[in-house]
């Protein structure tokens, strides 16, 4: 149908690897492997924008992709932060108030209670 189509704007950084890649593409001769330097250059992008979105942007498989950022190392790698935070309440709140905080896994996007 007309008019359901979505436009997805694409970050310039993924634009311009594109060109690169189709720049690669365009010149081989035969069938071969992208380039370690194109591949490093998609991881990067990949954990910034995503691997869907990249894969779509680069024209890769996306399941590819995701492989080559795990053999990285660069997803499901131990937290950097810390795995436990101590809120304390201030000395002038007299009384316990009813509260709620929502945190947000980033690897996980589930949130917690």
């Amino acid at each position: 149908m007309k008019g359901t189509e979505s436009t997805r704007v694409v970050p310039a950084a993924l634009t311009a690897l594109r060109r690169r890649l189709d720049r690669w593409r365009d010149a081989r001769t035969h069938p071969s492997p992208i380039p370690a330097s194109l591949w490093a250059a998609a991881i990067t992008a990949a954990e910034r924008y995503g691997v869907q979105a990249t894969a779509d942007a680069l024209r890769l498989h996306p399941a590819r992709l995701k492989r080559r950022l795990e053999e990285a190392g660069r997803v499901g790698s131990a937290p950097t932060g810390p795995t436990f935070v101590e809120l304390t309440p201030a000395p002038e709140a007299a009384t316990p108030a009813a509260c709620v905080i929502e945190l947000t896994s980033p690897a996980s996007q589930n949130r917690l209670r």
